[in-house]
């Protein structure tokens, strides 16, 4: 009788599920936009005009950007909406550079059309005109000027209302020489427009996808300096479509009770995870007390994510992992956070001494602690060692003398039986100390990971493309990434350490915001990152409380949320 009632029981509930899913009315869905074409012209005539793509179909939104070299009227286009006009300077008699923003949405025939405007003088203009579907007409546009003489120029930072929207942003420069603009890394450059001769306008248009809330400024870099130039920012939001009702659900059969379905991204004996890359941090509390626990709600309170890597620093004798640090690295109802290690000798022991066995008893010590964990961990030896070469053969600190110490640490670690030890090269990777480079490398057989530690202060980095390589053509140098890549073809590559300065720069925000997984598609073997949430070196806290500081935060947020960092659990590592 009792089985009877819970089979009724069972059948009621699929009756009623059955009954459910078929009446579900429909529901408004987000179309996300999507970029359709562009287009750009630039002539010096009384009249300009730009082709509009022919593959635009009715009910795209098209965006215009007219920019002239002088200060002139510029007439809307027959069928435009202008949002908005902008001069390079408050005085109307002296301003050299006027640029104005058109929207329209494409009827069936817009596709093919010549879009021309009338100028109230003959001028040098730029036309960059860009087109998407499944997007709705924007309502405002923002314009900022150039502040004194400078090649970079940023967007105004702005609001966005729906996610899944489309931010157009564009620049454009008045120069006598110079014809390029090299966007943030965040943005997909869609269409240029180049000038030429003196007085030239050079202009760029591009876009990049955001969620509902805080759109950081986007600065881009033109080829030259100039005190005269005009940027542009509009939002696209998504359009809605109604979604059908779903189909009736066939009557189940039963069937044991399913697992969690698996990602199918997985994590190699060298912690190398198959689907995007880690991201960690280190964890000094606020209070200059390295209270772990502390300073790991601090990070967490404003990324809201567990990161991946913790980072922890240690010499001489110190064994580990502790008790402290595997607590906070192994929460009851959390992803396991791999652990990092950055280990130094002790004392003022050269590295020629520690190669020749000084310090032995140390490494002894590293190892016990070590082979008591039962996971593997990122051990890094000795890093950022550049500024403490010496070229003197009896000093025992040469770049040989080096390699010769990291060599015999992992040789002694092996030897003591550690087999859960993925070691990690790591020297500055700044450009001053390339030189010593190849000379300090211990070898592929000695090295798992490749790593440096890049940061962004002073405004000498526009965004994350700029801290991941930096350049320096007058030195010939490719960035760190490059060399790397180069030196050791397939190795990981691990930002042990990177920060930006909430104080020196005067938008931090920016320089996080954007697509990561855009980002890696030039930088693919970087596989982790691991930020310094502290204020020694930069003041590179992420829970800074002034203006920049809270808008660093919440871009910081974003970039740490993104899929790219979260596709591959970390619980997945040996």
């Amino acid at each position: 009788m009792h089985q009877k009632k819970s089979l009724l029981v069972v059948l009621s509930l699929l009756l009623a599920t059955f009954a459910l899913q078929t009446s579900l009315p429909s529901v408004a869905e987000a179309a996300a936009p999507s970029f359709r074409a562009a287009n750009s012209s630039n002539t010096n005539v009384k009249t300009p005009s730009v082709r509009v793509p022919s593959a635009v179909r009715s009910g795209d939104q098209l965006v215009l950007v007219v920019t002239t070299n002088t200060n002139t009227s510029i007439q809307t286009p027959s069928g435009w909406t202008r949002l908005g006009t902008a001069r390079d300077g408050s005085d109307g008699r002296t301003a050299q550079m006027t640029s104005s923003l058109y929207t329209r949405t494409a009827t069936s025939s817009t596709g093919g059309q010549t879009v021309s405007t009338t100028l109230g003088r003959r001028s040098k203009t730029a036309m960059t005109l860009v087109a998407y579907s499944n997007a709705t007409a924007p309502k405002a546009a923002f314009a900022s000027t150039m502040t004194g003489s400078s090649a970079k120029l940023a967007t105004a930072p702005t609001s966005i209302g729906a996610d899944d929207s489309v931010v157009v942003s564009s620049w454009a420069i008045r120069t006598s020489s110079g014809s390029t603009w090299k966007t943030p890394w965040s943005v997909t450059e869609r269409t240029t427009s180049v000038g030429s001769g003196g007085g030239r306008i050079t202009a760029v248009i591009g876009d990049d996808e955001a969620d509902q809330g805080f759109h950081a400024a986007k600065t881009a870099t033109a080829g030259s300096s100039s005190s005269k130039a005009i940027s542009w920012v509009t939002v696209l939001s998504p359009t809605t479509t109604s979604a059908p009702a779903p189909a009736p659900a066939p009557t189940p059969t039963p069937t044991p009770d399913p697992t969690p379905p698996s990602s199918g991204c997985t994590v190699s004996s060298k912690l190398v995870p198959s689907c995007g890359a880690w991201f960690g941090t280190s964890i000094p509390s606020r209070d200059g007390n390295y209270n772990w626990s502390k300073g790991l709600a601090e990070y967490e309170n404003v990324a809201q994510n567990v990161p991946d890597i913790l980072h922890f620093y240690k010499n001489g004798n110190q064994s580990f992992p502790t008790n402290s640090e595997i607590a906070v690295a192994e929460r009851p109802g959390k992803q396991r956070s791999l652990l990092l290690y950055n280990w130094k000798p002790a004392g003022n022991t050269t590295w020629r001494q520690v190669a020749n066995g000084a310090a032995d008893n140390q490494i002894a010590t590293m190892a016990n602690g070590l082979k008591k964990y039962p996971h593997k961990v990122f051990l890094n030896i000795y890093h950022e060692p550049e500024d403490q070469v010496k070229t003197s053969s009896s000093s025992g600190m040469t770049v040989a003398d080096y390699k010769a110490m990291y060599r015999h640490v992992v040789d002694e670690l092996k030897s003591l039986g550690v087999n859960n030890a993925v070691y990690v090269w790591n020297p500055m990777g700044y450009y001053g100390w390339r030189d010593y480079l190849d000379g300090l490398y211990p070898g592929d057989a000695y090295v798992d990971w490749m790593c440096y530690d890049p940061y962004a202060k002073d405004n000498r980095q526009d965004d994350l493309a700029d801290i991941v390589n930096r350049v320096k053509p007058n030195l010939n140098w490719p960035g760190y990434y490059e060399w790397a890549t180069d030196k050791a073809p397939g190795k990981p590559l691990m930002l042990c350490e990177w920060g930006v300065d909430t104080i020196s720069n005067s938008d931090p925000a920016s320089i996080v915001s954007g697509n990561a997984e855009q980002l890696m598609k030039d930088f693919p073997m970087i596989k982790a990152f691991v930020y310094w949430n502290s204020v020694d070196k930069v003041n590179a806290r992420i829970d800074n409380t002034n203006t920049k500081g809270k808008a660093f935060g919440n871009a910081f947020r974003q970039l740490a949320n993104q899929s790219y960092f979260n596709s591959t659990s970390t619980n997945k590592a040996p």
